[in-house]
């Protein structure tokens, strides 16, 4: 969706954790968790836009790879790395 209602604190604070960390070329981990339904991958999704949107305005040959990952369809943690892998 375009707008996430009641969402606004949730979407700056996980922009200005990856913009900090995008800056500083450094890679870093959130967990997000919630109830289904709540709007999580929808937050993240905006954020990750927002953010390829303002790093390439300023750096024509920024690129910003991302990848999503549901942890509840995998069986075990460790499943996450082949997945990163993949």
């Amino acid at each position: 969706p375009k707008d996430l209602p009641c969402r606004e604190a949730e979407f700056n604070e996980i922009y200005e954790f990856l913009k900090l960390n995008v800056q500083n070329r450094q890679g870093a981990v959130m967990y997000v968790s919630g109830d289904t339904g709540t709007g999580k991958t929808a937050t993240v999704s905006k954020v990750i836009r927002k953010i390829k949107q303002d790093f390439a305005k300023t750096n024509s040959k920024f690129k910003l790879h991302t990848m999503l990952i549901n942890a509840m369809k995998l069986s075990t943690p460790e499943e996450a790395f082949s997945k990163l892998h993949q």
